[in-house]
């Protein structure tokens, strides 16, 4: 063996030492980011009256954030998904009228529980509204948050209005519509089709795991 292939040879072992190391840091903090949801999720109940604080989260560039509430002096609507939850998809047309229609009378956040597969779920997704990610340990304990959707509006003072947890489907959609006086569309089918969702679960907890 010639000492350029030696070379060659010697760097390629280097570049797939430094990937493997790069996926089991990556698999780490993934896990990471799913016992601590899930055990805060768990521990902590949102109430409405009840008084949160700003969250730290960062944006699609990894830049870090402060979401507020008082901005626009105009109450938030705080939409948690994550990318590969099937249940955020089936919601999706209804949080996208729920934006075109009310966006003059309510600020719309969108916050990823994981930055995993975020860039290809907004090139195939328009949500058209800011979209932050990563949220600090505190912002989940604080908003409890863990399953997937979640909607929670605050007022401009930092105070729970509603926290809806799952898909707008059945009682959930009628409260939604109620509340936000707009008749939406409904939950998607897995094939894409309107669907009542009847009897069914509407969010997920692990969405990386989902085999919906």
């Amino acid at each position: 063996m010639t000492a350029p292939s030696k070379k060659i040879d010697a760097f390629v072992i280097l570049l797939l030492a430094g990937s493997l190391s790069f996926n089991v840091f990556l698999g780490w903090k993934v896990k990471r980011l799913q016992n601590i949801i899930a055990r805060n999720a768990n521990e902590v109940k949102v109430l409405e009256g009840m008084q949160v604080s700003s969250i730290s989260v960062k944006d699609l560039n990894q830049n870090l954030k402060v979401i507020t509430y008082n901005d626009k002096n105009l109450p938030t609507v705080l939409y948690i998904f994550s990318p590969n939850c099937k249940w955020c998809d089936r919601n999706e047309e209804n949080i996208k009228m729920l934006i075109s229609n009310r966006a003059d009378t309510y600020c719309f956040i969108g916050l990823s529980l994981t930055d995993l597969h975020l860039k290809e779920y907004m090139d195939k997704h328009n949500l058209a509204i800011p979209i932050y990610t990563n949220p600090s340990s505190d912002a989940i304990s604080g908003l409890g948050l863990g399953s997937t959707p979640q909607t929670i509006i605050i007022s401009p003072q930092g105070k729970v209005l509603k926290n809806w947890l799952g898909a707008y489907n059945d009682a959930l959609k009628a409260e939604v519509e109620g509340y936000f006086n707009l008749q939406l569309p409904g939950v998607a089918s897995q094939l894409g089709r309107i669907d009542s969702g009847a009897n069914t679960p509407q969010n997920c907890m692990d969405c990386e795991k989902s085999k919906e």
